[in-house]
């Protein structure tokens, strides 16, 4: 699915060595709650984790007794995650899933790694291959950024300190003919010379448009939440969108 011709995509290099470092605020704690979460709502095993990065919800998931699968492109996480350990790991593209048809009771999009593609068709092939996979009746959980809240509050700029290095990170939303795209660069220095830059984009999906892809995609019974603890969704306050939805029989 990747172009090995063209140009690198933004998502084939911002996972590098240094992104775990400069994320390590996402961290078990955050990853447990979830699961716990997931869990009361009726999730069940095998689970595969679409974009698991470093395994940290696996890993979870594997401490409360469920057989869990991860999927990323990044091979630089992937060791991470074999490290952990956190279940079994795959690398692969998340627009076709090498597994076959109904393997899973469950499948997990977490931390904004749906929306990555600028073409709608790409993202909704993520869906429908999630689809594919999962069993009649098992869940999906869609953790997505809250655009409401999230573009009203959008600061351009930002400074943070992690460890030795210092990250600075721009925000800006970026137009075509294809959408509109959240995009954020980052760099990032160790004292003051700069060790690392990166890109990060993610389609922006307004809330009924990602329900209809959603549902679109052969999902029924969606349920919107704001928070790892399983508060109600509201777009004014709530800190993320999480969508659980059901796999059409």
């Amino acid at each position: 699915m990747v172009d090995p011709a063209g140009p690198p995509a933004w998502f084939e290099s911002a996972f590098g060595p240094l992104y775990s470092e400069i994320y390590q605020h996402r961290d078990e704690d955050e990853a447990r709650a979830a699961v716990s979460m997931l869990l009361s709502r009726g999730m069940v095993g095998p689970v595969l984790d679409i974009g698991c990065g470093t395994g940290r919800h696996m890993a979870a998931l594997e401490r409360d007794g469920l057989l869990a699968f991860g999927l990323d492109l990044s091979s630089h996480l992937l060791r991470e995650a074999v490290i952990r350990p956190a279940g079994k790991v795959v690398r692969g593209d998340m627009r076709q899933l090498p597994f076959a048809d109904a393997s899973f009771g469950s499948a997990l999009s977490m931390f904004t790694t749906f929306g990555y593609f600028a073409d709608a068709a790409e993202n909704r092939r993520v869906l429908t291959e999630a689809a594919r996979v999962v069993r009649p009746g098992g869940l999906l959980a869609v953790d997505y950024f809250n655009p409401v809240r999230t573009l009203a509050g959008l600061a351009p700029e930002s400074t943070r300190f992690v460890g030795r290095y210092e990250v600075v990170e721009r925000r800006r939303v970026e137009t075509d003919s294809r959408g509109d795209r959240l995009v954020k660069s980052i760099d990032v220095f160790e004292e003051t010379n700069l060790v690392d830059q990166m890109r990060e984009e993610v389609r922006i999906y307004q809330l009924a448009e990602l329900d209809a892809e959603i549902e679109s995609s052969g999902w029924v019974d969606l349920v919107r939440l704001g928070d790892y603890e399983g508060h109600a969704f509201d777009q004014e306050r709530s800190s993320r969108l999480i969508i659980l939805a059901r796999r059409a029989t």
